[in-house]
Parts: structure tokens; sequence; C-alpha cells
């Protein structure tokens, strides 16, 4: 991802959630009527759109649920440290 400066990400942050809030075909036409108006702004828009499709596909930041164990210890078994005297 590129780097914004506080001033950048102010100006192209309300164009990015707009076109995040379209749906696909939405979001196609709508780029396309703002890169007529906003060339240099549209090419950042753009380029965070497909980084953030490829985000998405890669399953980023989805949480994986803890698996649980595969076998259970019985009640004889001692888990965790055997020796009980200090080193």
């Amino acid at each position: 991802m590129p780097a914004f400066s506080a001033e950048q990400w102010q100006e192209i942050s309300p164009y990015l959630d707009h076109a995040l809030s379209l749906s696909g075909q939405e979001r196609i036409a709508w780029l396309e009527d703002f890169r007529s108006q906003h060339a240099d702004l549209a090419d950042l828009v753009d380029q965070l759109l497909k980084e953030q499709r490829a985000l998405s596909q890669e399953n980023f930041l989805e949480v994986q649920p803890p698996q649980p164990p595969t076998e259970v210890a019985s009640i004889s078994e001692t888990i965790g440290p055997t020796s009980s005297s200090p080193e």
C-alpha cells in the first residue's frame, strides 16, 4: 500500500469509502466517471480497491477458530513439567 500524508488521506478517504459502499458494477461505473473528473485521485482509489480486493480474497485478517485437541489426556497422564524439584 502506498504511503499517504495526512492531507492526502483526508482527500482520498471519502472517495474510497464511497467506492467500497458500491457493488461491483456500480463501482466500475463510478470509477470511470470519477476518473474523468479526478484522474490523479482515481488512480490511487483504483490501486487501493485492487489491494483491498486481493487481501479480501486471501482472507486477510480472517480469524480462524482454534482447533480442538485430537487426543484427550487420561486422568493418569501428567500434563506439563514432570519435575517438581527446584532448579
